[in-house]
């Protein structure tokens, strides 16, 4: 049975979701790893990029294989995703000063340019960049709650 598009869309999504957290082990300098370092949160980080890895490649072989639990670990991986970004972008609008340093050093350590950076680089950008993310991730959220039956196609035509 061919898939959906969607469910490819989504696969995409959270496989580089998957690369961005393997990358944030590797990192200290993450934007989020500085954030939450204010407030020494730092390990929190590594807690949620773990549970996230682990959901993520739940959610993609659920929306593979068509499990019926998938629709509650697809729920459960865009509701966590929902409210670690609330958290880093209140952290964020709590410290803007620090956002924007945090961004500079971040790229600066990856070997990009921060030549005009922080005209770029400012709060507003930073935070508009969170809010779309968490409007994907709500949405994401919501179109698997509409097609909570492609999940439970398994059983009979699989």
């Amino acid at each position: 049975m061919r898939r959906p598009i969607w469910t490819w869309v989504l696969i995409l999504f959270i496989v580089y979701g998957v690369y961005q957290a393997i990358l944030m082990f590797s990192r200290e300098s993450s934007v989020d790893a500085q954030l939450l370092d204010i407030y020494n949160l730092g390990f929190f980080l590594y807690i949620y990029s773990t549970v996230f890895i682990v959901l993520a490649l739940g959610v993609v072989y659920a929306l593979w294989e068509r499990k019926q639990w998938g629709y509650k670990v697809a729920q459960w991986f865009f509701g966590i995703n929902i409210v670690y970004m609330v958290l880093t972008l209140a952290i964020g609008l709590l410290n803007k000063n620090v956002l924007v340093g945090a961004a500079i050093k971040s790229r600066s350590e990856r070997g990009l340019s921060t030549e005009g950076a922080e005209a770029v680089l400012n709060p507003v950008v930073l935070m508009a960049s969170s809010l779309i993310f968490i409007a994907i991730y709500f949405f994401a959220w919501w179109y698997i709650r509409k097609n909570k039956g492609y999940f439970l196609q398994n059983a009979e035509n699989h």
